[in-house]
């Protein structure tokens, strides 16, 4: 992984805009990939920490990710979502999805006649609550580190609560009736993720936020060590 860093602290937000479709996608994919493996590599680094120290095993039923899959193999949205969510679980439930369900189920759902609709609310505006506390939260780390506008991280995430909602809506109605391969679902939701990753990334790839992790590349910190002394 730390090979994404070095080759992107080479380009500018002027180089990386004007790149055709392939090499924009595989930029996102990168960068999406380093992500994920900077989380999961933080966890798992503090599960063998905390066990080197105390002496006791890792027990799934203390660190739950050990027993979820990757993110990267889910087949929809929803399940790209709930597995990524599963670090942060709490946090979301307490402060995105609890406090809507609770609006809705005492101020909202039993003055609506309609049980088809209630359900659906109850169903969908927790789900895009928990996404919309997401993108505000991302929206004033980017506002914190670069004084940006906001706009661009709260559509991805609200996108993307909007995607999860349709393919749970898909897979217990059209998913009933068709069976898609796994690696099918799995490549639709990489496109999926990959088109939509342009919101979320355009603020960070503008202001280059990827050097602040180059700065603590070895591979970089190498390079440069070799080409000060003239190897390059």
């Amino acid at each position: 992984m730390d090979i994404i860093p070095f080759c992107l602290s080479f380009l500018t937000f002027e180089q990386i805009e004007s790149f055709s479709l392939i090499p924009t996608l595989l930029v996102r994919i990168g960068v999406s990939a380093l992500v994920i493996f900077d989380i999961s590599l933080a966890n798992y680094t503090i599960m063998i920490v905390w066990a080197a120290v105390t002496g006791n095993l890792i027990h799934d039923t203390e660190w739950t990710l050990v027993r979820h899959y990757f993110p990267g193999f889910a087949t929809s949205s929803a399940e790209f979502w709930r597995q990524w969510h599963h670090l942060f679980q709490y946090i979301w439930v307490d402060l995105g999805f609890k406090p809507v369900h609770h609006v809705l189920k005492k101020y909202v759902t039993p003055r609506v006649s309609n049980r088809k609709l209630v359900q659906a609310a109850e169903m969908a505006l927790p789900v895009m609550g928990v996404f919309l506390m997401s993108g505000l939260m991302h929206e004033y780390i980017v506002a914190a580190l670069w004084h940006e506008r906001p706009g661009p991280m709260t559509a991805f995430f609200l996108i993307q609560g909007v995607a999860t909602i349709m393919s749970k809506v898909l897979q217990t109605t059209v998913g009933q009736k068709i069976t898609v391969p796994p690696m099918i679902l799995i490549a639709l939701t990489w496109a999926f993720n990959v088109t939509t990753a342009a919101l979320f990334m355009e603020p960070v790839i503008r202001n280059q936020g990827y050097n602040m992790v180059a700065k603590q590349s070895l591979l970089i910190h190498s390079y440069n060590l070799l080409r000060s002394n003239g190897v390059f």
